[in-house]
């Protein structure tokens, strides 16, 4: 009798541990359902057949050495081919929030009637894309961009491809365009001269306002301080922190473009005063985490690498963006 009951014990316990393994591969697969939920029939036609893929960048991936460089954990993305192309009835804009004041905004694809935005339409295996797609945030619950189907048109050529491209997700994207920092427009004017890219769209590129211009020095200093201070909570994964730092950053934040009138110039005024006393606390704490780092031989940790890198630097978001 003991014998049968030992047996059936065993047997429940059998049942239970599979149930268990059951729901955890069934949670696994509506994870992974979840993260690749929505995403265009081009993806999942190039899983299906483990082929090719065209994805058309802008922004800072117009430079080639930072799309073969942006790979998770120092691993490399290869691109098949690399060639400068047009895409009618969208724009090149800058409406992903970022950080202000040094980062206010990154660049992406925005649909706009009459408009063409110019490119670099790159040939990669479905496993390099997502390399490079995850590099971009992919693998986040709720990713910054969102991967958006197009038809772009080589330079040398009369046909379409279709590819992919990325656009501001909706929960990250600003009502209009912010000026993008110096840095960042500098990578994107020189890829977009490495690549060959038509003289009339370098020129545009070349007349877009940087907000550098308008971001006084000392609130420069606190920003690059209080990054410093980011780069740890993001150690300390206590992103509710840094996202509710970054909501007050954006109520403060007001760009007025280059005006020179009265109210703009007031405006501006008051949107720096109030981001220096939202910075000033982590800017105090961040001085003092850099020294503490600098005096062990440490460098201090960053969440990304544009706030504390040259405007040489190939990598402005080596981490991943908050949002």
């Amino acid at each position: 009798m003991c014998k049968i009951y030992i047996v059936q014990v065993r047997g429940a316990q059998s049942s239970i541990l599979f149930g268990i393994f059951l729901l955890f591969l069934c949670s696994e697969t509506i994870k992974c359902s979840q993260l690749n939920k929505n995403r265009p029939i081009l993806i999942s036609k190039a899983f299906e057949s483990n082929g090719d893929v065209y994805y058309f960048g802008v922004g800072s991936n117009l430079l080639q050495e930072k799309v073969v460089n942006r790979g998770l954990n120092g691993t490399k993305i290869h691109v098949q081919t690399f060639l400068p192309a047009k895409v009618k009835n969208h724009r090149l804009a800058f409406n992903m929030r970022g950080f202000p004041p040094l980062e206010p905004a990154m660049g992406g694809i925005e649909p706009c009637e009459g408009s063409t935005c110019h490119g670099a339409l790159m040939k990669m295996t479905i496993s390099e894309y997502e390399k490079l797609w995850m590099s971009e945030g992919g693998g986040f619950e709720r990713p910054s961009y969102e991967e958006l189907t197009i038809f772009a048109l080589p330079y040398e050529s009369d046909t379409p491809v279709q590819a992919i491209a990325l656009r501001a997700s909706q929960h990250v994207r600003l009502p209009c365009d912010a000026s993008p920092s110096a840095r960042y427009m500098n990578l994107i004017i020189r890829g977009a001269r490495q690549l060959g890219l038509e003289a009339s769209y370098i020129n545009y590129l070349e007349a877009i306002p940087v907000c550098d211009t308008f971001v006084p020095s000392i609130l420069r200093l606190l920003a690059l301080k209080h990054y410093f201070f980011t780069g740890f909570l993001f150690r300390l994964k206590l992103r509710p922190i840094i996202k509710m730092i970054s909501s007050l950053l954006w109520l403060c934040y007001y760009s007025n473009s280059g005006q020179i009138s009265l109210w703009p110039l007031f405006r501006q005024k008051l949107s720096h005063f109030t981001t220096g006393l939202v910075l000033l606390p982590g800017a105090l704490l961040g001085y003092l985490l850099e020294v503490i780092y600098r005096a062990r031989g440490h460098s201090p940790p960053a969440p990304f690498g544009s706030p504390v890198k040259n405007e040489s630097s190939t990598s402005e978001n080596s981490s991943k963006p908050i949002s």
